[in-house]
């Protein structure tokens, strides 16, 4: 049964090359890499820093909670998680 549905709902294959010049086979649905929960923090804690920096810079007034919700914001829906 498992194979009729792979057989009718089955998705043609496209050709792409991968980075060392091979053809390999695509059905366009491979997952998104997404960051470990470390690696996010990490990212969003970079990312409020700057956002920090630029604000600091041009003299508006914030606080870190605020930079940090945008910056979590901006991460989370770059990586959809």
């Amino acid at each position: 049964m498992l194979r009729k549905v792979l057989k009718k709902g089955s998705v043609k294959p496209k050709t792409l090359k991968n980075d060392s010049g091979k053809k390999t086979a695509s059905t366009g649905n491979e997952k998104l890499l997404k960051p470990l929960s470390g690696d996010i923090y990490e990212m969003i804690k970079a990312r409020a820093y700057e956002l920090y920096r630029k604000r600091s810079q041009k003299g508006r007034p914030g606080d870190e909670l605020g930079d940090w919700v945008v910056a979590e914001k901006e991460i989370r829906e770059e990586f959809h998680v």
